[in-house]
């Protein structure tokens, strides 16, 4: 029996159902060899297709799609549903309305069971998370897939849990947007953060690291009006403050578990959090590590197996009146200076939102206007711009021109950057920063944002240049030797001699040694700038990159080219790859 229905998400598909099998008004019946007829499901629940992981993990499962109070709705079930708990399957379905006789579960499953074998079932991929599909030119926004519009496969959004993102939806008109938000954002903090939204989906895209930026400062710097902006572009950029539920900012008051939830429902299109200062857990150090990973802790499942858990991209966008580190030490942690370049936090003022000829009072104004047009206008952008850039006759539907483009660009601007950053740490970040500018440059090109690209570049530098003094500023005498340290070692390892190398000519200040770098004393000395040597020898012994011996911070050693015993300075190699 074959005839024709609209799906969950509105598409008119066609059905089938197995032999010995028919649908009377809603309800679908067995009809074997005997006269009566068995009824199994009302409303009738009709698969639709087979279905496997999009990104090709293990795991197949039946689609099926069933319509309750005039809506459609589409679910998977598991082949281990099937096989293994039919049971726990039926009361599922029972709880999502389905009227199934208990007499009757047996044959429904086998309903199930010759429904998945008829020849003509289409192939459904699901999508576990937000954001770019891995290696594929598919973007996943809430319940919406973007593909490219020759790409006829069917795909199937099925969150963790089957929860979706809060706050991301959309109201209003792209061209609402652009006229009554867009054209207020005339500052370089407020044109940073909306560029900065968009380079969440290209982070994704290429696989850039976890990390994001972190606006900090005063109350009254608009450092919570540059996150509603952000928030704006993909999802509701209402102020969570006003106490409404519909927003996609989030709080930073939250359990370190618990950011787990939120990884996979916003991967691609920013994490947003709100209030850094109120945080009241004191493990911030360590959530940060869980949470830049964007891989959620392992969870054990009945079977005492470990459940498959996405890997997420997380781009994060903060705000609180002080930065990360400060809000780290408060809490008697510490934190790895890669992590705080990362999560770079940006302080702000309030003279940084004041144009020209314009008073503070009407700079206020301004602000409120804008906050206010963020739960107003929001959810257009980011939507738009995906389905143009995938689209891109460029790109020709492949994802690896797509992702070749976007470093192109990214690698282009970074040069622009060059002069900026002083050490490796900052260099690292700086690759964020450029994509920033990288996807307000495609906006631009899309006709999606009308400034110059000569201001977007000013708004970028304006924030890295900001960032960069307050990076410096936190940073102790004995941070700035370490990473001098780290630097010299880095640039000078080829120069330094193998300790069994024989043919080596000429003075050495330092030797490579069974995974060591042994330096010489007097050149570690001139290294430690203006700390005294034994307290950069006690933090790279806190650092667990020291070698010594027992009771001194030095190590006494021969090594074939040198004569006797001498004492080094000896450092893991290790040391060179932290940041």
């Amino acid at each position: 029996m074959v005839f024709n229905m609209k799906g969950a998400d509105d598409t008119a598909i066609e059905v089938s159902l197995p032999p010995h099998h028919v649908l009377y008004g809603s309800t679908i019946y067995f009809a074997g060899t005997g006269a009566s007829l068995i009824p199994l499901c009302s409303p009738p629940v009709l698969v639709t297709s087979k279905a496997h992981n999009a990104e090709g993990r293990e795991g197949h499962s039946l689609v099926v799609e069933f319509e309750r109070n005039s809506r459609n709705y589409s679910l998977t079930i598991g082949a281990e549903q099937l096989h293994d708990n039919p049971r726990k399957l039926l009361q599922m379905l029972s709880a999502k309305g389905i009227d199934i006789a208990p007499a009757n579960g047996k044959q429904f499953i086998n309903y199930l069971f010759e429904a998945s074998k008829l020849p003509e079932l289409p192939i459904t991929l699901l999508l576990r998370r937000n954001g770019f599909v891995r290696d594929d030119l598919v973007f996943v926004c809430k319940d919406k897939v973007f593909q490219v519009d020759s790409d006829s496969r069917r795909f199937l959004v099925q969150p963790p849990n089957q929860q979706f993102a809060k706050g991301v939806y959309s109201s209003g008109t792209f061209e609402d947007y652009a006229e009554k938000l867009l054209s207020q954002l005339t500052s370089e903090p407020l044109k940073f953060a909306l560029m900065a939204a968009l380079a969440a989906p290209l982070s994704d895209l290429i696989g850039m690291e976890g990390g994001g930026f972190h606006y900090c400062g005063a109350s009254g710097c608009g450092k919570s009006t540059l996150l509603q902006v952000g928030a704006s572009v993909f999802g509701s950029g209402a102020d969570p403050c006003d106490g409404t539920s519909e927003t996609s900012i989030n709080s930073w008051n939250r359990s370190t578990n618990s950011f787990d939830s939120v990884l996979p429902l916003h991967s691609g299109m920013g994490h947003f959090f709100d209030e850094l200062g109120a945080r009241r857990d004191r493990s911030l150090g360590t959530a940060l590590y869980g949470l830049l990973s964007g891989k959620p802790k392992d969870r054990m499942q009945g079977d005492l197996s470990l459940s498959d858990q996405e890997t997420s991209s997380v781009f994060v966008f903060s705000s609180g009146e002080i930065s990360v580190l400060q809000k780290v030490a408060q809490e008697g942690e510490t934190i790895k200076a890669g992590i705080s370049a990362r999560l770079a936090s940006i302080p702000l003022e309030p003279s940084d939102l004041v144009e020209e000829g314009e008073s503070t009072l009407d700079t206020a104004k301004r602000m409120t206007e804008i906050k206010q047009l963020c739960s107003e206008y929001f959810g257009v952008l980011g939507p738009e711009y995906i389905e143009l850039f995938i689209n891109s006759e460029i790109f020709e539907g492949s994802s690896e021109k797509a992702q070749d483009f976007v470093r192109n660009i990214v690698e282009e601007v970074n040069e622009r950057f060059q002069n900026l950053p002083k050490n490796a740490v900052q260099m690292r970040a700086m690759k964020r920063f450029s994509l920033v500018l990288a996807a307000g440059i495609i906006a631009r090109n899309m006709g999606l944002l009308g400034w110059g690209e000569d201001e977007m570049e000013s708004s970028v530098r304006f924030m890295i240049e900001r960032w960069l003094q307050a990076f410096e500023q936190t940073k102790t005498d004995i941070d700035r030797a370490i990473d001098g340290l780290r630097d010299y070692l880095r640039q000078q390892y080829h120069a330094f001699a193998e300790s069994g190398d024989h043919s080596h000519r000429g003075t050495v200040s330092g030797y490579k040694h069974n995974g060591l770098i042994l330096l010489l004393p007097q050149t570690f000395d001139r290294l430690c700038l203006d700390c005294q040597p034994i307290q950069v020898l006690k933090e790279l012994k806190k650092l667990g990159f020291l070698k010594h011996e027992e009771d001194k911070l030095k190590w006494r050693t021969s090594i074939p080219i040198a004569p006797g015993r001498q004492r080094y300075v000896a450092i893991d190699q290790r040391f060179l790859e932290q940041d």
